[in-house]
């Protein structure tokens, strides 16, 4: 093995230590996101809801009053 070889596979064992240590970031980023989501889901209850933007006669939430 060459000097040239031997650089090129430091540099690949560094450029994959740095890709084994990102991904754990991921990983954990990604727990963390999913944990606080079904927190909130389940605090929230059946109040949440995801229907979507209303229009027309869904769109009102409480009749109007009459004076």
């Amino acid at each position: 093995m060459n000097s040239d070889q031997r650089m090129e596979s430091a540099a690949l064992r560094d450029n994959i230590k740095r890709l084994e240590t990102s991904m754990w970031k991921l990983v954990v980023g990604f727990i963390v996101f999913a944990a606080v989501s079904l927190f909130v889901i389940m605090k929230a209850g059946d109040k949440v809801d995801m229907s979507g933007e209303k229009h027309g006669a869904d769109a009102i939430s409480a009749p109007a009053e009459t004076k």
